[in-house]
């Protein structure tokens, strides 16, 4: 067995927006889990439109979520399935929520310690570290590409 990074739908069009939908819903959910017995409403619900399978060229939604390796993972088995971001996917997105929040601070820096803070204060949301899918703020900061962003030490800060 090989174990390989999952592709993109690399020209395919409709594949790359329903991937780009697919991380839009996720996000708007607790932790970014979403059972797939729930996916179809849920889908309805937050785009106002049908999630058509066969649009995508697929029978079955199951076979289109599998489609999506590159942002989606399906945990668990039969009737308990659930979906989340992938982590890749997952780092991507803090680090996108990370440079908005950089963005809005006068100085372009926030120290670790008023993370939480200006978290909430660019997002209107509580900071939660499980939304990304991990235990630690320092394990997205460690994963995130380092020509992103400039961790400096000051003192005993960071």
């Amino acid at each position: 067995p090989w174990i390989h990074r999952s592709k993109s739908p690399v020209g395919n069009p409709q594949l790359i927006q329903f991937s780009r939908e697919v991380i839009d819903l996720l996000k708007s959910k607790p932790a970014c889990l979403l059972p797939v017995s729930k996916f179809i409403p849920s889908y309805h619900h937050h785009f106002a439109k049908q999630c058509r399978v066969s649009d995508y060229g697929y029978s079955k939604l199951l076979e289109l979520l599998e489609a999506v390796p590159h942002v989606l993972q399906i945990l668990g088995m039969g009737t308990k399935r659930l979906l989340t971001l992938t982590h890749r996917a997952q780092v991507k997105r803090f680090t996108q929520d990370l440079l908005k929040l950089l963005k809005f601070q006068a100085s372009k820096q926030v120290a670790i310690k008023d993370f939480l803070q200006a978290y909430h204060w660019c997002f209107s949301r509580d900071w939660r570290v499980t939304d990304y899918g991990v235990c630690d703020l320092m394990d997205l900061l460690n994963e995130m590409p380092d020509t992103t962003v400039t961790m400096t030490r000051q003192d005993s800060d960071l």
